[in-house]
């Protein structure tokens, strides 16, 4: 079974930013000790030749350690009550999400004060007729990766984004997504993610403005941080998006940070064509799908 080591998880209830707990990696004997990493396994099915298809695959998180009693009594109440946990992570290559995720926790029977949590996760390869990850369990350089690059269930918007205004369009023949307003109120194209584990880190966003982008007022993308509370961490970090080509923005991370949000900024009568939008770890600007 294939496995990828993580460096970093952070487990947040989202309904409760304040409940989050973040892991770290370190020598085995220190303070808060843990050991973190992704198992995979295909679940193949056999068709009538028997030759057998690899489209399932059941993936588990395994965090271990030694916990302090903060990060103790949260892992217990998130087990006791059943909520339903984001768990994001970061290995060597990849980047790790889980959505809706329920905890099981094993205590120490030798005494020692040391937990076992896993995560785990079966079903198809693929992604859902609204573009979203079939199983919820994103492992990939690109932190977008949780929805695939398409239109979503909102015609017109693609999987995963929000809009504060403004209109979409989506093209199946291009694969763009179009954003423009005719108003003259600022509006934003936008992604939430839960980060606490990237706090501190270099984190770049970017996007293809296809074809013609027309800018009146100056059109921009970004990276907003936000702490536990939800409000912005310094100033948004910005670059240019008024003309065709690649367009990247790169931040590192406040130590406080909780989320992200990364956007485009349009204003009156600004129009944008966007292709494969990703957000990948360090100044990378290479685009992967899954």
């Amino acid at each position: 079974m294939p496995k990828i080591e993580l460096h970093k998880v952070g487990v947040i209830d989202p309904s409760s930013l304040t409940d989050t707990v973040v892991f770290s990696t370190m020598l085995e004997g220190g303070e808060f000790a843990t050991r973190s990493f992704i198992e995979t396994e295909d679940d193949p099915i056999v068709i009538e030749d028997g030759q057998p298809i690899k489209e399932f695959h059941t993936r588990k998180l395994t965090v271990g350690g030694v916990p302090n009693s903060a990060v103790q009594t949260q892992l217990d109440t998130f087990v006791t009550n059943k909520t339903k946990v984001t768990i994001v992570g970061k290995g060597l290559k990849d980047n790790v999400i889980i959505e809706n995720a329920l905890l099981s926790y094993l205590e120490s029977r030798t005494g020692h004060a040391s937990f076992q949590i896993q995560s785990s996760r079966s079903g198809r390869k693929g992604y859902d007729e609204n573009g979203k990850l079939d199983t919820e369990f994103m492992v990939s350089k690109n932190l977008l990766a949780m929805h695939k690059w398409q239109e979503g269930s909102v015609a017109g918007l693609a999987s995963g984004w929000n809009k504060s205004g403004g209109a979409t369009s989506w093209s199946d023949v291009s694969e763009q997504q179009t954003f423009s307003t005719s108003g003259a109120t600022v509006v934003y194209w936008y992604r939430d993610l839960y980060v606490p584990h990237l706090a501190g880190e270099e984190v770049t966003f970017s996007i293809v403005a296809g074809g013609l982008t027309t800018s009146t007022t100056g059109i921009t993308i970004g990276i907003v941080a936000y702490d536990e509370a939800g409000s912005t961490i310094g100033s948004e970090s910005t670059a240019s998006a008024d003309t065709a080509g690649l367009k990247s923005v790169t931040r590192t991370l406040p130590a406080t940070t909780n989320s992200i949000r990364v956007r485009v900024k349009i204003g009156q009568d600004d129009s944008i064509p966007i292709e494969a939008p990703r957000l990948n770890l360090g100044t990378s600007t290479t685009y992967n799908a899954r």
